[in-house]
């Protein structure tokens, strides 16, 4: 696989464009679980630039603003856009809602034509670029597929048992994913 790689001026064609990580997660240890594991392994052993995009559940941190963190020895910029209010909204709505309301912060890393993207598991986020840039970028997107159905369909919440909220999200949520990514990579057989 082929990522873009523009230069971020037109006088260095050796600055390469970096790939931004979306989750809904702070990289470091919210939320605990095999995702997390994962993208640390990636930012390990990644030979590309990497910036984060996702959520925070610590209020000090400020929400919309570019900041450094430190995971496992490497600094990286991260940029929370939305809190944890797990018990309340989900995170995947939270992590929607905070893309479009921070999506000039998301875009100002970006320079040229094209952007590197790697969604773990938030297809949402997707999707918000995909509107937001329609005319001005294109989105090399790559997917970590961690389930091989609409979610909504095993979702135990009351409001996702409506199949019409069902169609919605496959329609504009999964499939635009699914359909434009370069590269989607699976945990398992059945994905």
């Amino acid at each position: 696989m082929h990522i873009q790689t523009e230069s971020r001026d037109n006088k260095d064609n050796s600055q390469k464009q970096p790939i931004m990580l979306f989750h809904a997660s702070d990289y470091r240890d919210y939320p605990t679980g095999g995702t997390t594991g994962t993208i640390k392994r990636f930012l390990k052993y990644s030979r590309f630039d990497c910036l984060l995009v996702g959520s925070t559940n610590d209020y000090t941190v400020k929400v919309g603003k570019w900041q450094k963190v430190d995971i496992e020895g490497k600094f990286y910029d991260f940029l929370p856009i939305a809190r944890s209010w797990k018990e309340i909204i989900p995170s995947k709505i939270t992590l929607f809602i905070g893309s479009l309301l921070f999506y000039k912060r998301i875009l100002e890393k970006f320079r040229g034509k094209s952007m590197n993207i790697m969604i773990f598991v938030d297809r949402q986020c997707y999707t918000a670029l995909r509107y937001i840039t329609a005319r001005d970028k294109k989105i090399n997107a790559i997917y970590k597929m961690t389930d091989a159905k609409n979610p909504l369909e095993d979702s135990s919440r009351t409001i996702a048992k409506f199949k019409i909220l069902q169609e919605i999200y496959f329609r504009y949520f999964f499939k635009p994913l699914l359909t434009d990514s370069r590269l989607i990579f699976s945990i398992d057989d059945k994905c």
